[in-house]
This record gives structure tokens, sequence and C-alpha cells, in this order.
């Protein structure tokens, strides 16, 4: 079978194909619409080859653009017995075989060089008053004072070699000296490309609104459109891809929390990535319910909040809470982080955010986290399974999580009198790693009652609480990066607790 390359060149070519759906929106910037209209910017067309009966090659010929038509299902219709007559074949037999193509670098038409690699760029005129000469052995030259020899040079590349793998090909320019002939090259390799029009004080974007709705002004759009007098027009390759704006200013921060939007209720059901806007940063997680994460039966009550949406609720900054019958402000995350692991104190923190000199011995920093989170708290069962997992908003980065548990045991005691048991009163100790057990990863991690890890280690936390009588204070931290430092975390106070002990 003949073709228009070199034996060579097929040979290497002709190894195989790679498929690619292009129905697939991943691939849909490789597959824009095709437009083969005169008017159309993408500098689409369509190259018929032209085959006897018995597929022996012929030609090829680039269809003119007057022959292609559209119907209203966008369905492509070539008058391929005009095209046949045009080329001159009147009589015969032949088989038709038509390339879609789209022009990325090069062309089809050939181009004019001098010695020097420039291109002539003025009109081919072969008349007396025209612009070259064609002498009779085919050289071209220019009508100047001091004529000068052109060359007819094909507006393509060369392929100069061909990987062992067959993926991937080497080209070549020619020397030819054309911004254009040497941009479109350059730009074959780029991911990504600048259009612009730099040097021109007309050239900028502004907001527009393209529907020209009622009351709608530009400056409340969120459509873009490139004023740019000089620059090349955008080409539809480029939808589906993304714009990035430099040097952007920053006008205002808006706080996001997980319970912006209702619907989540303290948060997804898992975790997930914000590709698109990875300034934002949300540490979240919940009390997973799968039925191999937390045996069945462990929750006692508040199992409709296993996302902690009620204590979350309460710790955003700016809120309030009722504690002793009073409604104050939400301490700052440090605070009640310190609360919990000082149990018993009183600190001045404390009675400033009361406002009041706390005359109760029973107002301690334990009893604060007790009576504005306890009442939220998802009461379980000892001795069984829970699982804790992240269902963070994160930046699709590496990362690292580093869990840590605090709190209290709470157990009844009492005093004895000659054998009768009397003034009873609560206990109340620090938990320890015998009052909860962490399951550690193969890789270990476990330190007393913190676990540290990367995603595939420690996304999940897995817990068994050991006592009645455990309230738990659960924080969550996130590395983003490694070496960034725990600079995300969640502490949610009394989050988990087991039932109260049985009174001895």
């Amino acid at each position: 079978m003949k073709t228009k390359l070199s034996q060579k060149d097929f040979e290497l070519l002709n190894t195989g194909r790679i498929e690619v759906d292009t129905s697939n929106p991943e691939y849909s910037y490789l597959f824009p619409n095709f437009d083969a209209s005169e008017s159309g910017v993408e500098r689409d067309y369509v190259e018929a080859h032209i085959f006897d009966t018995s597929e022996n090659f012929i030609e090829n010929i680039i269809v003119d653009k007057k022959l292609i038509t559209k119907d209203n299902n966008n369905k492509i219709i070539i008058k391929t017995g005009t095209l046949l007559r045009r080329a001159g074949y009147d009589r015969g037999r032949y088989i038709v075989k038509y390339n879609f193509l789209r022009k990325l670098a090069g062309d089809t038409t050939p181009i004019l060089i001098d010695k020097d690699g420039l291109q002539f760029n003025e009109p081919i005129d072969t008349s007396a008053n025209g612009t070259v000469t064609i002498e009779s052995d085919g050289r071209i030259f220019t009508k100047t004072e001091v004529p000068k020899e052109l060359f007819l040079k094909d507006n393509k590349y060369f392929l100069h070699e061909i990987s062992d793998s067959r993926k991937e090909v080497r080209l070549v320019t020619q020397q030819i000296k054309n911004d254009k002939y040497l941009r479109d090259f350059f730009n074959l390799q780029k991911e990504t490309k600048l259009i612009g029009s730099f040097g021109n004080e007309k050239s900028h974007l502004e907001f527009i609104d393209p529907t020209n709705a009622a009351n709608n002004s530009d400056a409340n759009s969120n459509t873009l459109k490139f004023i740019a007098p000089t620059a090349e027009p955008f080409r539809k390759n480029i939808i589906g891809g993304a714009i990035e704006i430099p040097n952007a200013f920053i006008t205002r921060f808006e706080a996001r929390s997980q319970l912006d939007d209702s619907t989540l209720g303290g948060g997804p059901d898992e975790e997930f990535y914000d590709s698109e806007d990875t300034s934002i940063f949300i540490p979240s997680f919940l009390l997973n319910l799968d039925s191999d994460k937390t045996e069945t039966g462990t929750i006692l009550a508040n199992r409709d909040d296993n996302k902690f949406a009620k204590i979350k609720s309460k710790i955003i900054p700016g809120t309030s809470l009722q504690v002793f019958s009073r409604t104050r402000p939400t301490p700052s995350t440090e605070i009640l982080r310190s609360m919990s692991t000082d149990m018993e104190g009183r600190a001045t923190t404390l009675q400033r955010i009361m406002h009041s000199s706390l005359p109760n011995t029973n107002n301690t920093n334990r009893a604060f986290l007790d009576s504005a989170f306890g009442k939220f708290t998802i009461k379980t069962v000892k001795n069984k399974k829970i699982t804790l997992s992240s269902n963070s908003t994160l930046r699709d980065v590496g990362r690292t999580y580093r869990w840590t548990i605090g709190g209290y045991e709470r157990n009844r005691k009492h005093k004895t009198t000659l054998g009768v048991k009397h003034s009873y009163y609560w206990s109340y100790t620090q938990l320890t790693k015998s009052n909860v057990t962490i399951e550690p990863h193969a890789e270990g991690g476990v330190n007393g009652l913190s676990f540290q890890g990367d995603a595939s280690q420690a996304k999940d936390l897995v817990i068994t609480i050991n006592n009645n009588g455990c309230f738990l204070d659960i924080s969550l931290e996130i590395e983003l990066e490694e070496g960034s430092r725990f600079t995300e975390s969640i502490f949610l106070p009394r989050a988990i607790s087991t039932k109260a002990s049985n009174v001895k």
C-alpha cells in the first residue's frame, strides 16, 4: 500500500495505536468540536486521501471548505463527487478516505524563504509588475533593485528521531526564521501557554455580563473577558482548562466551618480534597458507624450525632456557651485544652470567662467542661471497639495525623464506719492508658494516649474504653506537609463517655 510517507517513516510509525476515549471529560480539552468553517479560528481542515479500488494510494488533497457543511445534528457532510471532479477524476471508481485534522504547528501551504531563512511575506505575483520572477530552470527571484533568490520550503518540521518505545518523537525545525513558525513549534511541547499582549496598555481583563440580565451589573459578574487588540484569539482547546491570575489582591478573609452548610451536619461522610481552593482547610472527625469500624451495640446515646455537630457548633469562635446556668463566650481552643489537662484548677482565665469570683468550690475547669459540653457526649459501652475517622476538608498533599486523648475517669467512693458505708462522693482521676487502649498500626505510633502516623496509618483512630465513668476529650492535629508542623487541629471536649460507674 502506497502512502505519502517514506517507507522507513511508515514502518517506524505504523507500530500500533493508543486509543483515547474522546467522550471522557478528562480529555475534552484535546478534542474540542471540529470547525472547518471559513471563519473558524481553530484552523481545522479535512484531508482527502484518494485510492484506486485496490486501495493503492494515488494522492491526497485538502478539501475546499466550501464543500463542507453541517446538518442540524452537527453531522459533517462532504460533497465527495464534486471533490473528485475538481481534482480531475471525471471517470472511474475510487475510494476516498478523510482525515479530520487540526493545525497545531506548520501549514499545508508552502512558503518562500531567502538564503538567510527569512520568509518572503509579500503576495506572490509573477506578472510583469509583480513581486517575483521564475526563471526557466525554476529558480525564483525577487523583483528588487538587487534580486534576491528565494527557495520554496514546506511549512513543516522534520521527524528527527523516534524513541525505542515508539511513544515519543523528536521534531526539529528547518532553517526558517519566522516568528509564527518558531512559536508554534515551541508551543507544541508546552502544557501551559501565555496568551497576552505585553507592553500594550490597552490589554486587560474585565468582568462582563454576557447575558445582559436585568439589574445585573458587570461588577457582580463572574465572567471574564480578555481585551487584547494585538493578541491572537483564544482557541477552543483551552475549554475545561484552568486560568491562573498571578499577583491577585486579597480583599478579605471569610471564616469557614463545617457547619456553614446545614446539610453537612458536622462535616462530610469522609475526607475530601478541595482541589479548587487549596487555601481552605477544615479539620474534623466523626465516630465511624460502619459495622466493621465500630462494634454493634456500642453507642447508647446520641447516635444520631456521630459527627459531633453539636459540640462543633459550640466551639466556633464568636459563639457562646451555657455554663452554670449562665451564657458566656466560648473560650479559645487553647484554653479548652488547658482546662482538660488541669481538671481541678480554677485559673483566673475561667474567672474572667464567668465574670465572677466563682465562690462555689465546684466551679472547676472540669466542671466547666462538663456543664458546657457534657450534655452532647456520645455515650458508649466499655470494652467495645470504637473507630474515629477524619472527615476533614484537606489539601491533597502528604500529611501526618496526631490523635491525643484526654479527660478523666469518675468513680463513686464512700467512707466506712463500723462496717457501714456512708458519705458517698465522686472521685476524679486523669485518664491513663489503662483506661483507654489505642489499637496500633502495624508500624506502631502509639505513645500513651497519643497516636501518630501518615494517612495510611492514622487517618482512623481505633480505641477501646476499658472502664465505666470515662469522659474523653479528643484532639486531632494534622501536619499538611512534611516539616510544616501540626498547624491544623480540632479539639472536642467531652466527645465520648461510658456510662456511670456503679455505686459500690
